[in-house]
């Protein structure tokens, strides 16, 4: 019960019995099984929505391919996304970078992007020609690595393919440095 989760305030020791009694911070018991109804209607839907949303964003994932353009370096942790919809000839490069944030028990990793331009892929001009000329116009990049991510399904850019080509890559590239 959500009640018996709240704070509440030492009020008496019993040293003979070794009891502790605690005072109720919160006093409106109606007040309270409300809140917990409204939880105990919501938690159900919650998990429902939550699965609901796995499920979407491993279609999606199922759904895209990612591979390597080019010989990749030692340490792929930065370089270009580049982001390619199905049918489409466009391609969406990002610089991108590999951060880490640590606790006390484990290391995540997350992707920061910074979009570098739009340009069209084809016969003449493939991702590794499109990787040359990035090569020698960024210098500030002198070793990067370059993965493709392609959609086999057409997908909000914004709000689906791009967020999660970037977890897909992020774990594509954590499998690397962690082997």
């Amino acid at each position: 019960i959500a009640v018996n989760q709240f704070p509440k305030k030492l009020s008496k020791i019993e040293f003979q019995n070794f009891r502790l009694e605690y005072e109720k911070l919160i006093q409106d018991d109606a007040y309270m099984e409300e809140i917990e109804a409204i939880v105990d209607y919501a938690m159900p839907k919650l998990r429902e929505y939550l699965r609901e949303g796995k499920d979407l964003y491993e279609f999606v994932e199922d759904n895209l391919l990612v591979y390597p353009v080019g010989v990749l370096p030692i340490k792929p942790t930065e370089g270009y996304m580049f982001l390619k919809e199905k049918e489409k000839r466009n391609v969406r490069i990002y610089e991108y970078s590999v951060t880490i944030f640590e606790n006390a028990d484990e290391k995540f990793r997350g992707l920061k992007t910074q979009y570098v331009s739009t340009c069209y892929v084809s016969v003449a001009n493939t991702f590794e020609m499109i990787k040359v000329d990035l090569l020698r116009s960024n210098k500030n990049l002198p070793n990067p690595a370059a993965y493709a991510v392609e959609s086999e399904i057409a997908f909000p850019f914004e709000q689906t393919f791009l967020p999660v080509a970037k977890r897909v890559l992020v774990k594509k590239i954590s499998e690397s440095l962690d082997s």
